[in-house]
């Protein structure tokens, strides 16, 4: 709980300026990738203020492993419907390369 809590704070010093963008790649070094994506979905919906930040993710999967990546952003962001569509695209065009 207070990992939680701390990280929330950090993320929300971090977001005074609605410029920034964090974004993130879960360690796959133990294969707990998908519980730490889980684990950082459920602090978001803790601890963000939903009204001012957005989190989107996406899941890449290549042979026995998944590789969980995610963005968050404020709503404030200048260009933020680009800046997601960027995202997500990114990761489509990963994807088919991977095909």
């Amino acid at each position: 709980m207070k990992i939680g809590r701390t990280v929330s704070s950090i993320v929300h010093s971090f977001f005074r300026n609605p410029s920034n963008i964090l974004v993130y790649i879960c360690d796959t070094s133990d294969k707990h990738q998908a519980a730490r994506d889980r684990k950082f979905k459920i602090w978001f919906k803790q601890y963000a203020s939903l009204d001012d930040l957005v989190f989107v993710s996406e899941v890449i999967d290549v042979e026995d492993d998944s590789y969980f990546a995610s963005m968050i952003l404020s709503r404030r962001t200048t260009d933020f419907n680009q800046i997601q569509t960027a995202f997500h695209d990114y990761f489509q065009d990963l994807r088919s390369k991977l095909e």
